[in-house]
């Protein structure tokens, strides 16, 4: 029976999310441990979508995420809302990301940004390179459905994970450059 809940969970993770290659069933950092940065807070643009990430609530950044409509495709210029904590390593910041409505129908799959925030401009890069997803596979607890994968380790070990490769250049995919607007 175990094995059929996980089963379902996984799929959960890898239908309703659609950001990075690598999700997380669990935190990387905690609403206690979560650090900040005053430089995060913003209003960016990519010169096309828009995102807007207030100052953090008892450790956890509320993030709205709204994509640029398209008027030759339905249903673009939809807005999704999401929750970030901050995880410092000594080599980077990390922002752990989660959508911030869930029921119980969908599971709240975790995916790791790189970030970079300066005074005017923010970089951010998704942590789901083939590189992490090799060291993933040898180091956490995962599953690879489809064409994700869905990792599976409890808090302290996906910190750990992070906390070790996650500042490496490697790990991360493209970067996006997002320009302040306030």
């Amino acid at each position: 029976m175990q094995h059929k809940l996980l089963g379902i969970v996984v799929f959960s993770a890898v239908v309703f999310t659609g950001c990075s290659d690598i999700v997380a069933l669990n935190s990387s950092v905690t609403d206690s441990q979560a650090a900040t940065d005053g430089k995060l807070a913003g209003v960016w643009t990519d010169g096309h979508d828009i995102c807007i990430i207030r100052e953090p609530i008892e450790g956890v950044y509320p993030i709205l995420y709204a994509e640029a409509p398209d008027p030759a495709a339905s249903g673009s210029g939809a807005e999704q809302q999401f929750e970030g904590r901050l995880l410092r390593t000594n080599d980077a910041e990390i922002l752990d990301v989660v959508p911030a409505a869930t029921d119980e129908f969908h599971l709240a799959a975790h995916m790791w940004a790189r970030v970079r925030p300066g005074d005017k401009e923010l970089r951010w890069a998704w942590l789901d390179s083939d590189w992490l997803r090799q060291m993933a596979r040898a180091k956490l607890a995962t599953q690879e459905p489809r064409d994700r994968m869905v990792v599976t380790s409890p808090v302290d070990a996906v910190r750990a994970f992070l906390t070790a490769y996650g500042g490496n250049d490697r790990a991360q995919s493209d970067s996006t450059i997002w320009k302040r607007l306030n």
